[in-house]
């Protein structure tokens, strides 16, 4: 088998909640996999996960003693880093709640604070996302720099979702202040105006703080790695968006409509993307969601071009030109009213550009060539 999908594969079987029988005997035959083993790893930032999820299925002994201590090191420190975000969180929290602002956490911030992990340092945080009133804002930024915390980019767009990162010396995470959720079209299908009225109010001692309901929690996890981050379009499986998806899935189970995610993202014309995360799922992680939904070859198709690029570096450098062809990046050039035959048009019209482009470029670089010999 490939090496970069063998190895890619064994990162998924590490991650998923089952266990194959076989996967104690390749974890023991493929020592000179590691390397590769954790380079996916780390670029997709499970590294912590993978070490939980062998060790959930007591398998770290088939492994090399240098891979072992590695997954284990970088779990460690996960572990640390994670209390240290989650005493910046509960003193952001405590300071707000001194001012009458109860902040909604959101994704990461949320997962640490909540539990959605069974194991918290099995994910890695970037940052801490709070979402405060509009109208609150400048307060809620006002709290953080009274402590020492100060905007990291002072040119920052005001109209921007939230506010300029805050960071503070000593601390591991900058705190974002969100105003909404998202811009651009992702901002149609979850405006803030939506949350406000479906909100979980938590307290835990003296804190006070709130959550997006499960449902909105999926939807937003969903909407910021396959359209804002667009994975999906590139053709890359997000193997942290699946942790996440097991892992929600795993805490609030019936709590989540699925129906009603599907439906929105279908009448915002999303719902093919939620279909291949959806596929994705239920192939990598064995996680089966709305049991009545047939997918068919255009999943399939889509999966096996992820795979491909798993398999294969050219593929793989190949994928932001492939994302410039697909429904979404064709309507994000010619505009959104584009539908059926017309996105084949114009997706034909982008080709040929590129071709004509690309054969221009050849010839330039070769006169240069041959002007820089003379």
């Amino acid at each position: 088998m490939n090496t970069r999908l063998a190895a890619w594969e064994l990162v998924c079987e590490a991650l998923s909640p089952g266990v194959s029988p076989e996967l104690p005997d390749r974890l023991s035959s493929s020592k000179s996999l590691w390397p590769v083993i954790i380079g996916w790893a780390d670029a997709h930032l499970v590294t912590p996960a993978v070490y939980v999820g062998l060790r959930k299925k007591a398998l770290l002994e088939h492994l090399p003693e240098e891979a072992h201590q590695y997954l284990q090191s970088v779990y460690q420190m996960n572990h640390s880093r994670n209390g240290a975000l989650l005493n910046q969180l509960d003193e952001a929290i405590r300071l707000m709640n001194s001012r009458g602002i109860v902040p909604v956490l959101l994704k990461g911030a949320a997962y640490l604070k909540t539990g959605v992990y069974e194991d918290t340092a099995a994910r890695i945080l970037s940052d801490l996302d709070l979402l405060v009133e509009e109208a609150r804002v400048s307060e809620a930024v006002d709290a953080l720099r009274s402590i020492g915390y100060e905007e990291r980019d002072i040119h920052w767009n005001p109209k921007h979702k939230h506010w300029a990162p805050l960071v503070r010396p000593g601390v591991f995470g900058a705190i974002e202040i969100h105003r909404r959720l998202f811009d651009g079209k992702s901002n149609e299908i979850l405006p803030v105006d939506a949350v406000w009225n479906d909100l979980v109010v938590e307290r835990q001692g003296d804190l006070s703080f709130s959550c997006l309901s499960a449902t909105k929690t999926v939807l937003l996890s969903f909407l910021h790695s396959e359209v804002v981050d667009r994975l999906g379009p590139q053709f890359i499986v997000g193997l942290r968006s699946l942790q996440d998806l097991s892992a929600l899935h795993g805490k609030y189970r019936e709590k989540i409509d699925w129906k009603a995610i599907h439906g929105l993202l279908e009448s915002h014309g999303a719902a093919r993307s939620f279909r291949d995360y959806l596929y994705a799922a239920r192939r990598l992680a064995s996680l089966t969601v709305l049991p009545e939904l047939r997918f068919g070859l255009r999943e399939q198709a889509h999966f096996a071009v992820c795979q491909a690029g798993v398999r294969w570096k050219t593929v793989e450098r190949l994928r932001p030109h492939l994302d410039e062809f697909s429904d979404v990046g064709i309507r994000r050039i010619y505009g959104s009213n584009k539908t059926g035959i017309i996105l084949g048009y114009y997706r034909l019209v982008r080709a040929v550009r590129k071709v004509a482009r690309g054969s221009w470029m050849i010839a330039s670089s070769r006169d240069g060539f041959k002007r820089r010999m003379v």
